[in-house]
Formats: C-alpha cells, sequence, structure tokens
C-alpha cells in the first residue's frame, strides 16, 4: 500500500512539474503562436476523435487484429 502511494506521489509530483513547463513555454509565444498551437491540438482531437469512432464502428476487436 505504501508503495501505491509512493508511486501516485511521483506521477502527481509530475503532472505538476510537467504543467509549470508547459505554462512557461506557452509564455514565451506570442499570441499568435498560442493560437496556432491550440488549432494544432484542436485538429489532432477532432482527429483522434474520429478514428475512434472509426474503431467503435468496426467492432470489437478480433484476436487476429489483437495479435493473439
Amino acid at each position: 500500500m505504501k508503495d501505491m502511494k509512493a508511486r501516485k506521489f511521483r506521477r502527481s509530483a509530475l503532472r505538476k512539474e510537467k504543467r509549470r513547463e508547459y505554462a512557461a513555454e506557452m509564455a514565451r509565444l506570442s499570441p499568435a503562436e498560442r493560437l496556432r498551437v491550440g488549432l494544432e491540438f484542436s485538429d489532432f482531437c477532432l482527429m483522434l476523435a474520429a478514428a475512434g469512432q472509426k474503431a467503435r464502428a468496426q467492432g470489437p476487436p478480433s484476436e487476429s487484429r489483437l495479435g493473439a
């Protein structure tokens, strides 16, 4: 149990560190660059959602697709 709490703390600390790094990186960008990054992320999310819908439409994964 103690090990699980330690891992959770490390992951939490890593997430906080990454958020600070991302915020610092975004602060260095101009407003136009921040907009471009946001649009690229939005496009990526739409592409990911479309891929998920396509996968769900194809049904549950078969064993042959899983490589089993």
